[in-house]
């Protein structure tokens, strides 16, 4: 790879895709966080207890939907090891929702190694197949490199072995050199009646992959290759030939559902009640018809289903007495769209810290023509906690700047607030671990910018910066390797709580000061396209990222957050809202205000006065006494009051007259 100059923007990938725009290179990722969390929980141990069921006619039978949350397929009976992942936004336009995936990482998620040379990587072995009458057997699965991820180079390879079972020898039965592309291809290979002799058979898949560090930018942190092979909808059956194996008879819904608001994957639970005009309205099943011997229309229902799983309440439910109704053809790949309203009943429950959502849909086909029903269903569960979230916590790419100029070079993303009234607490941000933990000492600030406007004329401006953490105390990345609590998970996410609330405004910039030359490697999630909110500081300027064709669309993987319940504490929300119950009055107030309390002399509170800017103007011990504000302009003015034991905080707003 040719560099352009020494300063690099890289946007890595779970792939080793580059490309260069002005100088900025797009890499891939190195390591798996998907694999890593899953290795590292106790509810993947018992594995090998659940049957996946099989369509008539076929004696094995996987698609990979019947999975869950599970990451391994050897949590189903059909597979024996866990190499091989379950990955459901990798794949690009999949047979049914769900494949599994074949990379350069091991079960723990790291790089498979050395560089430099061709390693056999991942294996997919399926379990003994016994007691097999049929003969004239047919394998066939559909595969792709790289759909929406890194793909394969034409050195990498994938390899179909057959198990002899007479003296238990493995030999080569199909292999294909590694290629790029974005639609499944069928292989159907036979299966000679000499290989189920014993009325049993056996067969793996393997992938070789390659790492090479002279293709190396962003020194360590950026080595990566992880060249992709997505393998979806294997079967095993007798056929009277191949052609009778693509006639699956089959429809399928092969994407994941959409977020309920416009613009977010998840927001505050305690904003909900604040952004009804934000949801999007509508929900969109994308599904596939297999019906290779059927000419005519086929009559297809929808339904969706909006849950309140803790209140156990249903919101909305579309569809559900015979179904939305459409005709369709055989053999398409489909999107429908139906309108959707959800009310959210937040406000009846007004102390609930957290709240769980589960968006169900699915497709109902005529039962002769649809030999598998289990792939018919999707379920999207939301998790509204104190954060937004463009991201959907799964990290296709890595991003960063690397080179001699990027020390103290910046990037953010914008945020809309739906809830002015509230308070700017912390960050999530999800940085991909390198290989060796290469980027795992690497130093930044978090920064919040009120408007990053190059308007200032001042050559070394990074905008109109808000906050920043303490440059003498500068932040490395953490990896969070463990399953948490579902209720407080951050999903691998590093939390960083700010000294002080903050007050930002409806929009503002939320990003990272970087203290390293090297590269950072931050989650990047291609769920929701928000490009033209990303932006860069390089060369003593602002540059948005819609200007890069390099970088794809997708979103940073950091999360503002917001609201006064700290999830990482054990204090009840009762006790919270208790204890920092107040009133302001006046409000409207010219001279004075008093700050009312019911237990201000036994409880240490302590005020805040801000302006709309976030500007600290006034701050003491709460009492009895009136608080001057005489001095003050007219306006609206933010007053905090802040626990001093437990630390939590609630603000309102003051109005100011003259």
């Amino acid at each position: 790879m040719r560099m352009k100059k020494t300063l690099t923007i890289f946007l890595l990938l779970i792939t080793s895709w580059a490309a260069h725009i002005s100088g900025q290179e797009v890499r891939g990722l190195n390591i798996n966080p998907n694999v890593r969390f899953a290795s590292l929980a106790p509810m993947l141990k018992n594995a090998g207890t659940d049957t996946i069921p099989r369509p008539p006619g076929t004696i094995f039978f996987d698609d990979f939907t019947n999975y869950g949350d599970q990451i391994f397929p050897n949590t189903k009976n059909n597979w024996l090891d866990n190499h091989a992942t379950i990955t459901l936004t990798y794949a690009d336009s999949a047979i049914s929702f769900g494949v599994v995936t074949l990379d350069c990482f091991d079960s723990m998620g790291d790089v498979h190694g050395p560089v430099n040379r061709t390693n056999p990587s991942d294996t997919l072995t399926s379990r003994y197949i016994t007691s097999i009458t049929e003969s004239s057997l047919y394998l066939s699965f559909f595969i792709q490199g790289g759909g929406k991820v890194d793909p394969p180079e034409p050195q990498d390879e994938l390899i179909l072995e057959f198990k002899d079972t007479k003296d238990s020898t493995w030999f080569v039965a199909w292999r294909t050199p590694g290629f790029d592309s974005t639609q499944f291809k069928q292989i159907i290979i036979p299966v000679h009646d000499s290989l189920v002799a014993d009325s049993s058979f056996q067969f793996r898949f393997i992938n070789y992959t390659s790492l090479s560090a002279n293709q190396v930018q962003g020194k360590d942190g950026a080595l990566s290759n992880a060249d992709n092979w997505h393998i979806d909808y294997i079967q095993l059956k007798s056929a009277a030939d191949s052609i009778e194996m693509t006639l699956l008879n089959d429809a399928a819904i092969f994407e994941p559902l959409n977020p309920v608001f416009e613009f977010y994957n998840l927001i505050p639970y305690q904003h909900i009640q604040y952004a009804s005009s934000y949801l999007l309205g509508r929900n969109t099943i994308s599904y596939r018809t297999i019906f290779p011997e059927q000419t005519e229309n086929i009559s297809v229902q929808r339904a969706h289903i909006y849950q309140d799983v803790i209140n156990n309440t249903t919101l909305e439910a579309q569809g559900i007495s015979g179904g939305i109704q459409s005709t369709v053809s055989p053999n398409a790949v489909l999107s429908e769209t139906d309108i959707f309203r959800i009310q959210y009943q937040t406000k009846d429950y007004p102390d609930q810290e957290y709240g769980e959502y589960d968006l169900s849909a699915y497709i109902q086909v005529p039962t002769e023509i649809n030999q598998y029903p289990y792939n018919d269903t999707v379920i999207r569960k939301e998790i509204y906690q104190d954060y937004y979230a463009y991201d959907d916590g799964i990290a296709e790419f890595g991003f960063g700047i690397a080179g001699a100029d990027a020390f103290q070079t910046a990037f953010a993303t914008q945020f809309e607030n739906y809830s002015i009234s509230d308070t700017l607490t912390g960050v999530y941000i999800y940085f991909n671990q390198a290989a060796d933990e290469n980027n795992a000492d690497l130093e930044f600030q978090v920064a919040v910018w009120n408007n990053i406007s190059n308007s200032t004329g001042q050559s070394d401006s990074i905008g109109d910066t808000l906050f920043t953490t303490d440059e003498f105390q500068l932040y490395t990345p953490e990896f969070n390797n463990g399953f948490n609590n579902p209720r407080t998970s951050t999903n691998g996410f590093m939390r960083i709580d700010f000294e002080r609330e903050l007050i930002v405004p409806e929009l503002f910039y939320i990003g990272i000061i970087q203290y390293t030359t090297e590269f950072l490697n931050v989650g990047y999630d291609l769920s929701l396209n928000t490009k033209p909110k990303l932006w860069f500081y390089t060369d003593n300027a602002w540059n948005q990222a819609t200007n890069l064709s390099s970088i794809p669309e997708g979103a940073l993987m950091i999360r503002p957050i917001f609201g006064n319940y700290n999830f990482s504490t054990n204090i009840s929300p009762e006790a919270i809202i208790s204890a920092l119950d107040f009133q302001l009055y006046p409000n409207p107030a010219t001279h004075h205000f008093k700050i009312q309390t019911d237990n201000y002399l036994t409880t240490p509170y302590k005020y805040a006065v801000y302006d709309l800017s976030g500007r600290l103007l006034l701050t003491d011990a709460v009492s009895q006494a009136a608080v001057d504000i005489s001095h003050l302009s007219e306006g609206i003015y933010m007053v905090s009051i802040t626990h001093q034991s437990t630390k939590q905080v609630i603000t309102k707003k003051l109005l100011k007259t003259n």
